[in-house]
């Protein structure tokens, strides 16, 4: 059904392929499905440490980076990457859209999960203003005149928020697993 769908897209002229092609929808989604019942029966069971902190880091994506990044500040004009960085605007952009998600979520990961105290957390994130400041000034994150401190801010502290919450609801379905257990023994 994708396919077709994909296909009738294609011959409505809605949107069209540059290196991607249908078959590769046709032949990904029932493995990708898959994958997702796969890992939706590990998370309902109880997740294993390493599995727990990469769903979380894989919902970052989602929610901190694909919604704050792109939907607002992007799509708002107050944030962008710069697209001349290689030849293909694209690619240039989204290099650097994942450069900036590992440099925010792993640090954010990082201060959350191993508890650093105040001054340990308050250095990580000077050293994210540094960071962020230095792709400013270097052009490789454009942000609108004005906004710098507004911008940085919210996707600092939306990717913190971001993990809390992702750890809020993993964590959550963690102790009703236990619960349940407790009642049945």
């Amino acid at each position: 059904m994708y396919g077709i769908i994909e296909e009738l897209f294609l011959s409505l002229g809605i949107y069209s392929h540059n290196w991607y092609q249908t078959w590769m929808t046709v032949v990904s989604l029932p493995i990708y499905f898959w994958v997702a019942k796969k890992m939706y029966e590990k998370i309902i069971r109880g997740i294993k440490p390493l599995f727990y902190y990469g769903y979380i880091y894989l919902g970052l994506f989602l929610l901190s980076s694909a919604t704050l990044t792109h939907m607002f500040f992007i799509l708002t004009r107050h944030q962008d990457f710069n697209a001349t960085l290689f030849p293909n605007p694209v690619t240039s952009r989204f290099l650097l859209f994942l450069v900036h998600f590992h440099l925010l979520s792993i640090p954010i990961m990082l201060i959350y999960f191993l508890r650093f105290n105040f001054i340990w957390k308050s250095l990580v994130i000077i050293a994210l203003y540094i960071l962020y400041y230095i792709g400013y000034k270097l052009n490789l994150i454009w942000i609108k005149e004005g906004w710098f401190l507004p911008v940085s801010t919210a996707n600092i502290f939306g990717m913190y928020l971001s993990v809390v919450i992702l750890d809020k609801l993993y964590d959550s379905n963690r102790k009703q697993k236990h619960d349940r257990k407790s009642k049945i023994n």
